[in-house]
């Protein structure tokens, strides 16, 4: 069975992948392999439908690894969805550190939608919107007859979801026994306060390997004043080294959006050139 299939593809390097991943690193090719094979070791967390794994067509796999290899493994998710184009793949990947989680419907190689959730205010998900339900959807009627093509319940699932959104949104308002929001000391609890800014950058080095962006304020206080230097690496994009020269050519504009984490620093651990004089 192709579900079969692309479970053992999971955890096997492509030549393409290895030769990639030696090109850009100190590895030989035979030691890339073994290193991408420790790396890509993807778990079987359970069958959906049919548990008789000859039957099955559905499963979910899982797999921890550092942020900084996640280029890699996104390259080796399109290399396996492009080699079995009528898979659909729903990606969920998220950061604790950084409280970020994602979600992302992959077919043929392609990202066909995504939803990205930024926002929060600890690290557990905020609005990361559930875009998989529709295509599960179709999986399950599907699996009892239905004949539903991909992405048909889409419109219909995203119309719903609007209109639920907007139902509680109207009770809100119309309810006067809505309590009032209480407003969120800093630093209340230890919870980070998550402050979104816009930048603009401009690409001054791009060695095939790594980028340097010159970044620049465009709003508030900010706006016009040179700011932080920062460094793209490919590793980290999935970029082929000509896809990553083309994205981040020297002299070209980048439209910017930072994420800060801002909590107060405990006493113990400030400088000592701040504590107050005496």
């Amino acid at each position: 069975m192709e579900m079969s299939r692309v479970a053992q593809r999971l955890c096997q390097p492509s030549a393409d992948l290895v030769d990639w991943v030696a090109e850009d690193s100190v590895f030989a090719p035979e030691k890339a392999t073994e290193w991408l094979t420790k790396l890509l070791d993807f778990e079987t967390a359970d069958n959906l439908g049919s548990v008789d794994e000859k039957e099955n067509k559905a499963r979910r796999f899982k797999l921890s690894t550092k942020v900084k290899f996640f280029g890699i493994i996104r390259r080796h998710l399109t290399e396996i969805s492009e080699a079995f184009p009528k898979c659909v793949l729903l990606l969920e990947y998220r950061d604790l550190q950084w409280s970020f989680s994602a979600r992302e419907v992959i077919r043929g190689g392609t990202i066909v939608k995504q939803t990205l959730d930024d926002c929060q205010p600890a690290p557990l998900d905020w609005v990361l919107l559930d875009i998989f339900a529709p295509f599960q959807a179709e999986y399950y009627g599907s699996d009892l007859g239905a004949d539903l093509p991909f992405g048909s319940l889409w419109k219909a699932w995203l119309n719903d979801l609007t209109i639920a959104a907007n139902s509680l949104r109207d009770e809100s308002l119309a309810s006067p026994s809505t309590p009032a929001e209480t407003p969120r000391k800093f630093g209340a609890l230890d919870i980070p306060v998550v402050v979104h800014k816009r930048l603009h950058g401009e690409v001054e080095y791009n060695d095939g390997w790594f980028a340097a962006i010159q970044t620049f304020g465009i709003e508030g206080v900010e706006k016009g004043i040179l700011l932080e230097k920062l460094q793209v690496h490919r590793e980290d994009t999935g970029y082929s080294e000509e896809e990553f020269r083309e994205q981040f050519k020297p002299g070209s504009l980048l439209d910017i959006r930072t994420v800060l984490k801002v909590k107060l620093l405990p006493e113990r651990e400030r400088p000592a050139q701040l504590e107050p004089a005496s």
